[in-house]
């Protein structure tokens, strides 16, 4: 992410929006200690500590926890679904 975001920047040597977007996408085969207990993807953004607000809506990061995805075959109805089994089987 820090290279997307870099490599926008380096050009005019400052932040300037809108930038690309920039997501990290980590498939994990553990659940992650504080994670949403009913699901298996975690969707999470930057927010300032201090106001709470959103830092930006650009920039992002995607957890597909493996051991959470317990679907069966005849119940995938995504693509991601589809994904997910073949990485788990």
């Amino acid at each position: 992410m820090s290279r997307l975001i870099n490599e926008q920047i380096s050009v005019l040597n400052t932040w300037q929006e809108p930038l690309k977007e920039a997501y990290l996408v980590a498939v994990l085969d553990f659940k992650i200690t504080d994670s949403e207990p009913e699901t298996y993807l975690q969707d999470i953004a930057l927010i300032n500590k201090v106001s709470g607000k959103l830092f930006y809506p650009r920039l992002g990061f995607k957890f597909l926890e493996l051991p959470g995805f317990n679907k069966k075959e005849e119940e995938l109805e995504t693509d991601l679904d589809k994904w997910l089994y073949t990485l788990k089987i």
